[in-house]
């Protein structure tokens, strides 16, 4: 009994697997991916025949193929991790039939570095998904896959979905759609600052960068005081990502050793670095504030002395060099 137990475990996992190897390749596969998937069932016990192979594949095939259209959402670690909506049992039964398309999980589509992924096909053509994290996300995602499945073609206009659609041959290292709004400072910058309560300039230069396979953005920066006729620069590092809750978040490291977070907020066309640091009442606060320009931004320094007002302290229009 234990044995026929743990038999029919394994023929369901490896059904699980052929699936999930199906709709990443959507239903094509080259002799070599193939055999890749074969050696890692045989590696791990999951077949001893090649036949038990051919057997699962013609059933995920079939599944795959099944009903004019069909979403498959991928539930791997990855996608598991970064994904904010609920895709119940009961939940994805709901949006099936409010969007006109049966929908299905999988194991691990990959590429995981675009968690989280899912695949649309409709008739015989596919369209795959990325990075669609929320609520929101998945709300324009799903009217591209309603549209898509009443016109009977996966490959419509985009609207809203643009920023998840993904193609596994050329997009592996699409960059992160939540940091669409920063890609603004990617590039090499130089400016010349001043301070609005007196005299003095300073020079600041910033290479920005996509880091992580398109996942965070890097700025490294040095700033050039003149300091009792002498120059000194000031060197610094910020990486900006997303946390586990889909807010965008900006760690910065100075020379002088300092190292803090900032929750990073845009509004009225300003992107403002808040100070994650507990701060007793009355205390002075410090936050950078960007404002995107055509040819780069302008990068202000705000102060609140502790009356809870701020206000800026020096500025720098950075220029693209």
């Amino acid at each position: 009994m234990l044995a026929q137990q743990l038999n029919k475990n394994l023929s369901s996992e490896l059904n699980d697997l052929t699936l999930a190897f199906v709709v990443r390749t959507q239903n094509h596969w080259s002799p070599e991916a193939l055999e890749r998937f074969q050696s890692y069932l045989r590696k791990n016990d999951y077949i001893r025949h090649e036949a038990d192979l051919q057997d699962s594949l013609a059933q995920a095939q079939e599944i795959f193929m099944e009903d004019a259209s069909r979403l498959f959402i991928c539930t791997g670690k990855s996608c598991s991790k970064r994904r904010k909506f609920d895709i119940s049992e009961e939940g994805l039964e709901k949006l099936a039939h409010e969007h006109n398309c049966s929908i299905l999980t999988t194991k691990c589509q990959g590429p995981c570095n675009q968690s989280p992924v899912a695949t649309l096909r409709v008739g015989e053509n596919c369209q795959m998904f990325s990075q669609f994290e929320t609520d929101n996300d998945l709300s324009a995602v799903l009217k591209y896959v309603k549209r898509a499945a009443n016109s009977s073609n996966a490959l419509i206009q985009a609207l809203d979905a643009e920023p998840f659609l993904f193609n596994p041959k050329q997009d592996r290292r699409k960059p992160s759609v939540a940091l669409k709004k920063f890609e603004f400072l990617v590039g090499l910058f130089r400016g010349e600052g001043s301070y609005l309560a007196g005299p003095g300039t300073f020079w600041k230069e910033t290479t920005g960068s996509w880091e992580a396979d398109g996942r965070f953005i890097s700025l490294r920066a040095g700033t050039t005081y003149l300091i009792e006729g002498k120059q000194e620069t000031y060197n610094s590092f910020v990486m900006i990502g997303s946390n586990a809750d889909g807010k965008i978040e900006a760690w910065s490291f100075g020379s002088g050793g300092n190292a803090e977070s900032h929750q990073l907020i845009k509004e009225n066309g300003r992107i403002c670095f808040i100070d994650k640091m507990e701060r007793k009442p009355g205390e002075r606060r410090l936050q950078k504030v960007l404002v995107p320009g055509e040819q780069g931004y302008e990068e202000l320094l705000e102060i609140d002395p502790g009356s809870g007002i701020y206000e800026v302290y020096s500025t720098v229009k950075m220029e693209r060099a």
